[in-house]
């Protein structure tokens, strides 16, 4: 799927969810992170990895296909978020119009995953992480149905703290 937009992380990730689960219906949520990345091509595996990293996103010398890793160390919402932002450094640096073949690795780290983070890429990869997991069209229907923050974090699959940060950014 090359082709993609990639200036802006907000349109990248509505055309991914166009294009994988979404197929021209309306987005189901929780969106389903595992789906989008193998409609994607990518590989998902969870594992150990060593404290303080969270994800990789690899590709092994001599193969096509890239393999998301996301630390079993991390509880099931941080591994959605974490597969999310893979997800979004796959569709940047591999789907868009310019990619970055030369890269065959990259260490997600848990403070680079932070809302906080000055990294340009990781900033675009954490603001694509918040609109595929949480779609603006999606929760302004939801919040408009008087849904409390906790009610919709839970609907959505992810923290009432990442919700927040969702709305302050937008």
């Amino acid at each position: 799927m090359t082709g993609l937009t990639t200036d802006d992380p907000d349109r990248a990730a509505r055309q991914v969810l166009e294009t994988t689960i979404a197929a021209g219906a309306a987005v189901r949520v929780p969106v389903d992170v595992t789906r989008v990345a193998c409609c994607l091509g990518l590989a998902v595996e969870r594992m150990l990895l060593e404290l303080g990293v969270d994800g990789l996103l690899v590709r092994l010398e001599g193969q096509s296909r890239f393999r998301a890793v996301v630390s079993s160390r991390c509880g099931p919402g941080r591994r959605r978020f974490v597969l999310a932002h893979e997800i979004g450094h796959h569709v940047r640096e591999h789907q868009g119009p310019w990619t970055r073949d030369s890269v065959l690795g990259r260490v997600e780290r848990h403070q680079e995953l932070s809302a906080v983070t000055a990294d340009p890429d990781e900033r675009w990869a954490n603001d694509f992480t918040t609109a595929l997991l949480m779609p603006a069209g999606v929760v302004a229907t939801l919040w408009s149905t008087g849904m409390d923050l906790d009610a919709l974090a839970r609907r959505l699959g992810v923290t009432p703290v990442a919700l927040t940060l969702c709305r302050t950014r937008r």
